[in-house]
């Protein structure tokens, strides 16, 4: 715990040298992180309460039900397979037209609760594929890649967890979950591939930019089979 939250990349970069028997393995220390992470959310959420209060507000009173007005608006091509999609969203939108505004608030939420761990994991591979291009020259392999970023989304979902927990003003949560994860990856990614700063520096800011087109990729594939699956 200590080289994780304190000296960023030290981790990694003792992985890629070979100590690994004194350390927890890069994917189990990521599960753990982003387990307690999601755990926390469930917990601590808006979100949480509609899926924890076993239906409470979520069910109409016998005869009084009012259809929610839910609409699965979704431009798509009007060829196969599109079309099947089209048929299949048409089917979820008159189930979800037949729930309360309630229902429907608490169907979404927790298939959305249970897509965010999925949409975690899909970055991993993502983000991996940027570092070996970014760092192609260091001679690391997409392996390296993928262990410093479990090791770096380890420490944000502690970060997070951490700015869920704490009685924290906005501005201090604003600036912890920006600029926290800002300098510890530049930290990690100087210790790991051991470059120059601005060099370094390019590839946070450039990976910051990647990582948004990322997280867009893995919502436009999570989002429809969200829909299609609830």
């Amino acid at each position: 715990m200590v080289p994780l939250f304190l000296h960023p990349g030290r981790l990694t970069r003792e992985w890629i040298e070979g100590r690994r028997a004194s350390h927890v393995p890069p994917l189990r220390l990521f599960l753990f992180f982003s387990i307690l992470f999601f755990l926390v959310i469930q917990l601590q959420s808006s979100t949480s309460d509609l899926l924890l209060s076993e239906g409470e507000g979520a069910q109409a009173e016998p005869g009084t039900q009012v259809q929610g007005d839910t609409n699965l608006e979704m431009y798509l091509p009007g060829f196969w397979p599109f079309t099947k999609l089209r048929e299949a969203l048409d089917k979820q939108e008159a189930r979800l037209k037949r729930l309360t505004e309630k229902e429907q608030e608490y169907l979404l939420a927790r298939r959305a609760l249970e897509l965010a761990p999925l949409g975690l994991f899909l970055l991993l591979p993502l983000l991996a594929l940027f570092l070996k291009l970014w760092w192609m020259r260091t001679g690391s392999w997409y392996l390296d890649h993928l262990v410093m970023l479990m090791h770096d989304f380890a420490f944000l979902c502690a970060l997070f967890v951490a700015l869920l927990l704490l009685p924290l003003p906005s501005w201090a949560n604003v600036l912890a979950g920006v600029g926290g994860p800002f300098f510890y990856f530049h930290r990690a990614m100087r210790v790991t591939y051991q470059r120059g700063f601005w060099r370094t520096l390019g590839g946070t800011l450039v990976g910051s930019v990647v990582t948004l087109i990322a997280c867009m990729i893995v919502a436009l594939v999570l989002i429809p089979y969200g829909l299609l699956t609830f």
